[in-house]
């Protein structure tokens, strides 16, 4: 038997926040995969698959009426969202809670690695130990993060 919301068809969007990602959105190796993911996950269940951006000043809600669901990603405070409402189409906020909004929203968090580099470092102690951290190139503000991170924990370990 298959599952009732399998036999519906939706049309669905995705839309994401031109300033958050930047302006040529496909230069953005994650973003690329993410939107990529998303687009077969949505068509390989038989539905249509359209992609939309906005800015944290521009949001085309009258745009989305057309369509039965959007995703949106990339609301910052800066977002205006005060136009959210005048669309017809259900709304996911994919990667940020904002108080307030009468929307759904799930936050997907990015990971603290820094508990785990100090354990790693604290665990060698007392003795001279050499760790490597490879990081081919810094492409987004998750591995710089991660980068600062591990630089933090390795100066903090009370062995060199």
């Amino acid at each position: 038997m298959q599952a009732p919301w399998a036999e519906v068809h939706h049309q669905i969007g995705f839309v994401d926040n031109r300033d958050l990602v930047g302006g040529r959105i496909f230069n953005n190796a994650f973003h690329t995969k993410l939107v990529v993911a998303f687009k077969q996950a949505v068509v390989s269940d038989g539905h249509e698959f359209t992609r939309d951006s906005v800015t944290d000043r521009t949001m085309p809600v009258r745009l989305w009426d057309a369509l039965d669901v959007i995703v949106l990603t990339g609301v910052t405070p800066r977002t205006m969202i005060g136009r959210l409402a005048e669309t017809s189409c259900q709304i996911a906020i994919l990667d940020c809670v904002i108080e307030g909004l009468p929307y759904p929203a799930c936050r997907a968090c990015p990971i603290d690695f820094e508990p785990a580099f100090r354990a790693m470092f604290h665990s060698h102690a007392p003795g001279r130990h050499r760790n490597l951290h490879l990081v081919a190139a810094i492409r987004s503000g998750e591995q710089a993060a991660r980068l600062a991170a591990f630089t933090r924990a390795c100066a903090d370990c009370p062995s060199p």
